[in-house]
């Protein structure tokens, strides 16, 4: 296979071969299980994480990206961790209210989006659940989503890496109810990237967030977060988090230099066919 020199053009190479074998292996997922079913939950936030990773590690490997090119950690000090910690919590906080909202707008309208999980009636299912929900996507996703995706545009200006990593990961979930969240983190954890060049942080941050999502509410009961002046002191005290954890960033973290580097056909026809994926799979669970 002829080494793609383009790594803008290898990263959307990565994406189309992850997500027609994920939607391929997601569908025939469904015709095996039903959705309330916990080995079909499992498998179903398995398998795009394993696609990621073998997307990025085969094709890495063809193209003679070694290791050292995907999983390279910079020289960050423990300091840089724990301003991983305080992104990763204070974006989980910021993003309860609005969830919220959005889903009381939703009922409004007679309909509903939500993201299904498994139950957890044994050990093993809390270790699936871990391993699967919250350590894979952290993994897979990021290596993807941040690490492939930020290199391959690495020259362009920084705010169109950022906004353009948000969409594509925020789409790529395909579902109503994690799209604006999944929006939000996805840009920050993009700007972290870009700014530390440290995969290693952000794949805290996601591994937090999912964490905080997957058993908040079996830790404080679901009812807690229903209210509006619990939803309220979160926002606050996650964006304080949030906004302390970013300006620390820019201070100390520097900005990359920018040559110009341009936006390429493939990377916006792929946007696109992630964009009527997501609108026809949102269209089809509204329904």
């Amino acid at each position: 296979m002829k080494k793609i020199e383009d790594r803008q053009f290898f990263s959307v190479v990565c994406y189309a071969i992850a997500l027609f074998v994920g939607t391929v292996g997601s569908l025939a997922l469904s015709a095996y299980f039903t959705e309330s079913n916990n080995t079909y939950i499992f498998l179903n936030f398995t398998i795009p994480q394993v696609c990621y990773v073998a997307s990025v590690v085969i094709l890495g490997k063809l193209q003679g990206y070694g290791g050292k090119d995907f999983l390279q950690k910079k020289n960050v000090k423990a300091s840089g961790y724990l301003l991983a910690l305080l992104i990763g919590l204070g974006t989980f906080a910021v993003a309860l209210m609005p969830n919220q909202g959005i889903q009381i707008l939703l009922q409004k309208i007679g309909t509903s989006a939500t993201v299904t999980v498994p139950t957890f009636d044994t050990p093993v299912d809390y270790v699936l659940g871990v391993l699967t929900i919250c350590i894979l996507p952290a993994l897979g996703e990021e290596l993807l989503f941040r690490k492939v995706f930020c290199d391959g545009l690495r020259g362009a200006k920084e705010y169109k890496i950022v906004l353009l990593g948000g969409l594509f990961f925020s789409l790529s979930h395909l579902n109503l109810a994690q799209t604006v969240h999944q929006f939000v983190l996805g840009c920050i954890l993009c700007f972290l990237y870009i700014r530390t060049e440290n995969i290693t942080l952000t794949m805290v941050v996601h591994c937090i967030n999912n964490v905080l999502a997957l058993f908040i509410e079996e830790m404080t009961g679901a009812d807690f977060w229903r209210s509006w002046i619990v939803l309220g002191i979160a926002f606050v005290i996650g964006f304080v988090l949030l906004a302390v954890s970013l300006l620390l960033l820019r201070k100390f973290f520097p900005k990359k230099e920018e040559t110009g580097t341009k936006i390429k056909k493939p990377t916006v026809i792929l946007l696109g066919i992630l964009g009527v994926l997501w609108g026809i799979t949102v269209v089809a669970g509204l329904l």
